[in-house]
């Protein structure tokens, strides 16, 4: 199964045709989803949040348009891009925490730490929802 990133440089690449890029770009969509909601919603809310992001797309870079304008593939592409290595950033600020906590001799986090690190990613999460629907 390939990453995120293999289907965003599909996405952008000139070379391909665009109903290739297009796909690449749904497939990045789903892997979005996947990544940064994986545990934290239903089969049913997966289909929904994949979709609603799909039309935030549409609207918002007009990459659905026929013909299709690769420049709008290609920003819509970076927007989910950047969204996802913020997203990224909070997990690898949390595995930082988490390592420093064993090299002091804290083996097991306490319940208020792994709530508190939940808490965190939910914050990242929700803004991340927010930001989507605030668009749409």
């Amino acid at each position: 199964m390939s990453s995120f990133s293999h289907y965003a440089r599909k996405a952008v690449n000139p070379g391909l045709p665009l109903d290739k890029r297009r796909y690449a770009l749904d497939t990045c969509i789903r892997k979005f989803v996947i990544e940064t909601y994986r545990g934290s919603i239903t089969d049913g809310d997966y289909a929904l949040y994949r979709r609603s992001i799909r039309k935030h797309l549409i609207r918002r870079f007009g990459f659905d348009d026929v013909p299709l304008d690769p420049q709008r593939l290609v920003t819509a592409t970076n927007f989910l891009q950047a969204e996802i290595n913020r997203l990224r950033e909070v997990s690898r600020v949390l595995y930082r925490r988490r390592v420093s906590q064993k090299v002091r001799g804290i083996r097991t986090a306490s319940r208020a730490d792994r709530k508190a690190a939940y808490d965190i990613w939910e914050r990242a999460v929700m803004q991340s929802r927010k930001s989507l629907q605030q668009q749409l």
